[in-house]
């Protein structure tokens, strides 16, 4: 019977060590215990939870890519969370980073990694890339995910989305901060201009066998300035590019807006 009552406890994701203090509790202790220790696994399960649905996700849009390796639509995105780590290919020497940053990628693949472009005037550079990781911040509500004064908020709004799949090159940091990148040229033959602040989101990469970097999937979610946003309304038309594969139902959610 012992063992059995050992196996009960392990259910409830006792440790062995944890094990002996527990049963020599009276019954209330050892009912609060156990109440900490589900505390913990609906935590889990609420994780495990937001994975699957995750995966759903990521599943459906990569089967899209199979078939358009390309694609983009302009949309509402909603507000997020950027936690910054890396600038230059070094390490940012913030203290404040790395507790949180530990959370964060635990919450992988729900938080993603990010490059954030924030528009810089400095020689041929037109933004300063700056890797982190990217989080809905409905998410980081919905599952009290830790924030603090390091982490930045970035607003909801309308944005040009650029879906893709690419070589290496498309993540490059020293293409993507002189604008050198196929969803910058999109948005121009669309007669849009983006704002101050951009994210190339990554959604897979993917290695050669001797280890090289051979690129991956990934989402340019590039908001639109609100002066042309409001331009556009006003004419209620955008000027159709002669590109083939154009999200033309995207241009008229854009014209609805």
């Amino acid at each position: 019977s012992r063992i059995l009552e050992y196996m009960r406890l392990r259910n409830y994701g006792v440790t062995v060590k944890e094990m002996r203090a527990m049963l020599m509790a009276d019954a209330d202790e050892a009912l609060l215990l156990l109440d900490k220790k589900v505390e913990e696994l609906r935590r889990q399960a609420d994780r495990i939870s937001a994975v699957l649905e995750e995966h759903k996700r990521v599943h459906a849009w990569q089967q899209k890519r199979r078939i358009k390796p390309v694609d983009w639509e302009v949309r509402e995105v909603e507000a997020h969370y950027f936690l910054p780590h890396t600038m230059d290919s070094n390490f940012i020497r913030d203290e404040r980073i790395y507790p949180l940053l530990k959370i964060w990628t635990s919450w992988l693949p729900i938080a993603k990694s990010a490059m954030h472009l924030k528009a810089v005037e400095s020689g041929d550079k037109r933004y300063l890339p700056c890797w982190g990781i990217i989080l809905p911040k409905s998410i980081a509500e919905r599952y009290d995910i830790p924030t603090s004064e390091v982490v930045e908020e970035f607003p909801a709004g309308k944005a040009f989305v650029y879906h893709f799949a690419a070589d290496e090159s498309a993540f490059s940091m020293e293409k993507l901060s002189r604008a050198d990148h196929p969803a910058f040229r999109q948005m121009k033959t669309l007669n849009l201009r983006p704002a101050d602040n951009l994210f190339l989101i990554v959604e897979m990469k993917l290695i050669n066998p001797d280890g090289s970097r051979r690129g991956g999937y990934g989402r340019f979610v590039m908001p639109i300035l609100a002066c042309l946003l409001q331009v556009l309304r006003q004419t209620n038309r955008i000027r159709q590019p002669k590109v083939a594969g154009n999200r033309l139902e995207s241009v008229r959610y854009l014209q609805a807006g």
